[in-house]
């Protein structure tokens, strides 16, 4: 299904459809994170290996935050001069009352992009 600004959802870390979609709890927060690819990354591999990069393994592995689902958006509109080619968005249900265990994935997500060829995260 297309979403507004021209992205599609191409893959779920579940395998079901994200969007549209509901937060799960009234506490909900949505991780959103953009990539531009760098010149010459292979997309196919890209897009295989997406839970790592994007860290959504990270916030599945860490139970405090409540991982509820990820998605994976990527740019369909021809012509468009859009900042991002990808875009992740990961809900997490329990992300503390101060926040501080969702900032904290929130930090291990950012190392990831930026060291695995992504531009911009």
């Amino acid at each position: 299904m297309g979403q507004p600004g021209g992205f599609l959802e191409i893959a779920t870390y579940d395998g079901k459809p994200m969007s549209p979609a509901l937060p799960q709890t009234e506490s909900s927060v949505f991780l959103t994170s953009g990539y531009t690819l760098a010149e010459g990354v292979n997309t196919d591999e890209l897009e295989a290996t997406w839970k790592e990069w994007s860290g959504a393994d990270i916030m599945n592995s860490t139970p405090s935050v409540g991982f509820h689902n990820a998605g994976l958006y990527k740019q369909f509109t021809e012509g468009r001069t859009n900042a991002f080619t990808y875009v992740v968005r990961a809900e997490l249900t329990k992300p503390g009352e101060d926040l501080k265990d969702a900032v904290q994935v929130l930090e291990k997500v950012r190392e990831i992009g930026r060291a695995s060829c992504r531009e911009r995260v």
